[in-house]
């Protein structure tokens, strides 16, 4: 038997799989990118909002 039969080719086609538990690292990037911000923004109206208006019972 040759080595050119459907079989052959439908093997030798298969594209190769990722690697399981590898993340991209864009996606890396965006989660941190957003983690960072979030702080940022959270002590942004801490500091300038919440803090300058004072307690809520005086």
């Amino acid at each position: 038997m040759s080595s050119d039969g459907p079989e052959a080719l439908a093997t030798e086609s298969k594209p190769s799989q990722p690697e399981f538990g590898t993340h991209p690292i864009g996606t890396l990037v965006l989660v941190g990118l957003y983690g960072v911000l979030f702080v940022i923004g959270f002590l942004v109206f801490y500091y300038l909002v919440f803090l300058p208006r004072g307690p809520l019972t005086q």
